[in-house]
């Protein structure tokens, strides 16, 4: 996503039956997701979690996640995304206003007063009018919504893993591939190394996480790719490091996720920051 300059931020309250993400993605800008109404299984990185009414999700750029699937009926969702280096200029020595993507991978589980609270908040964020200060109104209950998550989130995380032996099997997979992208990952390899039939992977591979063995693979060596981009590492650097055979098969592959071509990816998020 790549908003106007005179844009703080965009929220949206989305509505589906059955919903399910075909690919693991990540986006350049950070990401909150409030659940509403219904529930989902979301793998976030190498964590399948289930979030129902009043869980809150912060995921920072270039986190890797994916909606494996939502339970029957509605499943309703606020969806707030932002740049960090935008909102950074708001925060204080005693307030840091990305304070919520601190706590590592998991989610905030709010109680029923909170949640209406915070649905009043995205609210007021996500609707608004042409009158005089409705702007500033609305960039005043953006930041008031990041103090309010930034307080919640110093409860512990909760991490309610979706505990299915498939799952559980898998994880040691998605772990190595994602810690070590650069390597020969084929599926032979990976197949002989976890100790799997070549075809039972991929059948138990798809069936839970809804990609391929070689769709995840790819995902991860270009989310690997992207945070070399924006530590300054050349093109041709960022994809040797993870993974790519050649230069060409990476600016392809490159291209087909992300949108752009590694350079001009580079151009415009290079020297921004990677963590919280």
């Amino acid at each position: 996503m790549y908003m106007n300059e005179y844009e703080l931020f965009t929220v949206k309250l989305n509505k589906n039956k059955d919903w399910g993400m075909t690919n693991y993605h990540f986006h350049n800008d950070c990401e909150i997701l409030f659940i509403v109404d219904g529930e989902c299984e979301c793998l976030v990185e190498t964590e399948l979690m289930t979030l129902r009414r009043g869980a809150v999700l912060p995921l920072y750029t270039t986190t890797l996640h994916k909606t494996v699937q939502s339970s029957g009926g509605e499943y309703a969702r606020y969806v707030l995304r932002f740049l960090p280096e935008e909102v950074a200029p708001f925060s204080t020595d005693d307030t840091d206003l990305l304070n919520c993507f601190h706590g590592g991978r998991g989610f905030i589980q709010l109680g029923e007063e909170d949640t209406r609270e915070l649905i009043k908040l995205f609210e007021r964020c996500r609707l608004g009018n042409d009158g005089y200060g409705s702007d500033v109104r609305r960039r005043n209950a953006f930041l008031e919504l990041l103090i309010k998550l930034g307080e919640a989130s110093t409860i512990e995380r909760s991490r309610q893993r979706v505990s299915t032996k498939s799952f559980e099997r898998l994880r040691p997979i998605l772990t190595y591939i994602a810690e070590n992208p650069a390597e020969p990952l084929t599926l032979c390899l990976i197949a002989e190394k976890f100790h799997f039939n070549k075809q039972y992977l991929c059948r138990v591979f798809k069936k839970t996480t809804g990609v391929s063995v070689g769709d995840y693979i790819a995902s991860v060596r270009i989310q690997r790719a992207c945070r070399l981009l924006r530590q300054g590492c050349s093109v041709q650097r960022s994809g040797e490091e993870s993974g790519f055979s050649n230069n060409s098969s990476f600016i392809t592959s490159f291209g087909k996720f992300v949108g752009i071509s590694p350079g001009r990816y580079k151009r415009l998020f290079s020297g921004a920051v990677l963590t919280a």
